[in-house]
C-alpha cells in the first residue's frame, strides 16, 4: 500500500500520528506498548498504522488526564471506558 492510499484510507503510520498530535514518537510507541492506543493494523515491513480519527481522539483524552497527573493505570482504565468499543484490550 503507498502512502497515497493508506492516507485516503485514514492510516498514519507512527512518525505521522506523533506529528499531528503533537508527540514525540516514542511517546506513540510506548502507549501502544502500555495498551493506551491499538494499531488499526501493520504494514508487511512491520510497521504500526493508526486509524487517525481514533488515535488522535485518544491521544487528545490522554493528554487532559495526564495533565492531572494519574498513573497509567490510571490513564488506561479511564481512556478503555471511555472509548470501549470493541478495541482491542
Amino acid at each position: 500500500m503507498t502512502r497515497d492510499e493508506r492516507l485516503k484510507k485514514g492510516l498514519l503510520r507512527v512518525g505521522e500520528l506523533a506529528k499531528r498530535a503533537g508527540v514525540l514518537s516514542s511517546t506513540i510507541r510506548h502507549y501502544t506498548n502500555v495498551g493506551l492506543l491499538y494499531p488499526a493494523s501493520t504494514t508487511p515491513g512491520g510497521h504500526r498504522l493508526y486509524e487517525e480519527e481514533k488515535s488522535l481522539a485518544r491521544l487528545r483524552e490522554i493528554k487532559k488526564i495526564n495533565s492531572q497527573r494519574p498513573s497509567l493505570a490510571q490513564i488506561k482504565e479511564r481512556i478503555d471506558r471511555q472509548f470501549n468499543s470493541g478495541e482491542r484490550k
